[in-house]
């Protein structure tokens, strides 16, 4: 039928006494039928100028002849209209005017229209970044009538949406609550045939499990959510991530060591995943699997001051000395190119090699390698170098790294029996370095002591910004 005839005929009908429609039962029943077929093409085809007047027509006679169930479907193309103009407020409207209808028989379709329409009131109060109560309450609407109708298709993305944005707001015990809700409708009925929704939602639980590590410090809640997200999607990298990192505080370092082999199969050119993998084989004494490990996420990543300096860690640990000072000397090349956008500023508060991160100025980890290749030339009695070393200390422009670079002229001043000398430089060293409680350790005849003597520690990527933290 023609769409001007069938505009026509509603029109007619809407013409009747609202006692009259009632007696035209199946007449009235098949052109309602018709202008909702109608308008569904009409739609799909974008023919809005048609459409509309068809609709509210049709949607008129429906209510006029008291038949909900029509009125309902009418009212869906309606919203659905008003969303493709980009009315949202009108789109609402119409939803919500679905929901206002009685119903009359407790049916599948009638089911499924209602769920059809609270989904779509959350998705236009999510899309207009509702942070506020109306998007929650739109959610948890959605959610209670998905669960009254067991319908865990409409159920599991509403509670996963609630646990999206209790997270974002910052409210973690009910962002848990609604995770577990989603958990459970997803173990209902997996969700496998939507596109991306394993990915999706993985990505959630993942996000769930690394607050966990990071702000809730319980590594044994994060680690049954890590798994739980690669049980979902087991590609998931921040699952991987904090699995091994999990493991890792829990000193299950074989399992944290298996955890990160499956970060890097996952991901072969992440080098955060090949530095871990290195502290954990260390850990298990597996020292040359570490250095083997740590020098592919050096090559990874060449220009990674914290990957370069666990390098030498490892090196230095297993005696591997003149590998350790080419590492250094690298690393030291690296940094003086760095610091030239880096200028250096005083008055810095001291940071132990514990809360170092990535984004750590160069300064500090020049400062650090200065220090270790002084060390180490100390101890080969190497002076021609030792001078080199101990000058570009005292030219550092941290006042701490000078006091390192004058305790080492004491200490050279001891070996050879100048202790004028050494007491003089000693002096010159508790003057130069800024107040500190370790103060009275820099001068120690067993090694570089106070706050520089950290820089032997081993750096683990743990920062939620691809940062390092021992």
């Amino acid at each position: 039928m023609a769409v001007a005839n069938l505009t026509e005929q509603l029109a007619v009908l809407l013409g009747h006494p609202a006692d009259e429609l009632g007696a035209l039962g199946d007449e009235l029943d098949d052109v309602l039928m018709q202008a909702w077929e109608e308008g569904r093409r009409l739609l799909r085809d974008r023919q809005d100028g048609e459409v509309e007047l068809l609709l509210r027509q049709a949607e008129a006679l429906a209510v006029a002849g008291k038949r909900s169930d029509a009125a309902r479907s009418l009212r869906i193309l309606l919203g659905k209209l008003e969303a493709s103009r980009n009315d949202y407020e009108g789109a609402l409207a119409w939803y919500g005017a679905v929901l206002a209808l009685p119903v009359e028989a407790d049916t599948a379709d009638g089911q499924d229209e209602r769920l059809y329409a609270f989904a779509r009131i959350a998705d236009i109060r999510q899309d207009l970044d509702e942070s506020g109560d109306r998007a929650l309450t739109a959610l948890s609407d959605l959610l209670q009538a998905a669960a009254e109708s067991d319908r865990a298709e409409y159920a599991f993305p509403a509670a996963a949406n609630l646990a999206r944005a209790y997270l974002g707001m910052g409210q973690f015990d009910a962002c848990v609550y609604f995770i577990e809700q989603a958990e459970s409708w997803w173990r209902y009925e997996e969700q496998s045939g939507t596109p991306g929704a394993a990915d999706q939602f993985a990505t959630l639980v993942a996000e769930v499990a690394r607050v966990l590590f990071y702000e809730g410090k319980d590594y044994q809640r994060a680690l049954h959510w890590a798994q739980r997200a690669l049980e979902i999607a087991p590609g998931t990298a921040n699952a991987l991530r904090i699995r091994g990192l999990a493991r890792s505080e829990l000193k299950d370092y074989r399992g944290a060591a298996d955890a990160f082999r499956a970060w890097i199969e996952a991901e072969p050119a992440n080098a955060a995943a090949r530095n871990n993998l290195a502290g954990t084989l260390d850990s298990l004494g597996d020292s040359d699997a570490a250095v083997e490990a740590m020098a592919e996420a050096v090559r990874l990543e060449p220009d990674n001051l914290a990957f370069r300096h666990n390098l030498i860690t490892l090196l230095r640990d297993l005696g591997r000395i003149d590998e350790t000072i080419t590492e250094l000397d690298a690393l030291i090349g690296i940094g003086r190119e760095r610091e030239r956008a880096e200028p250096w500023t005083s008055g810095r508060r001291y940071r132990s090699i514990a809360h170092y991160h990535q984004t750590a100025p160069a300064a500090d980890w020049v400062d650090l390698a200065l220090v270790a290749r002084t060390e180490i030339n100390m101890q080969r009695d190497r002076p021609e170098l030792l001078a080199r070393d101990i000058e570009e200390l005292l030219a550092r422009p941290d006042p701490l790294a000078n006091a390192v670079g004058y305790q080492y002229r004491g200490r050279i001043c001891e070996r050879e029996n100048d202790l004028p000398g050494a007491l003089a430089a000693y002096g010159d060293a508790l003057a130069t370095g800024r107040p500190s409680p370790n103060a009275g350790e820099l001068r120690s005849g067993g090694g570089v002591q106070g706050p520089l003597s950290a820089c032997r520690g081993f750096v683990l990527v743990i920062g939620d910004d691809g940062g390092q933290c021992g």
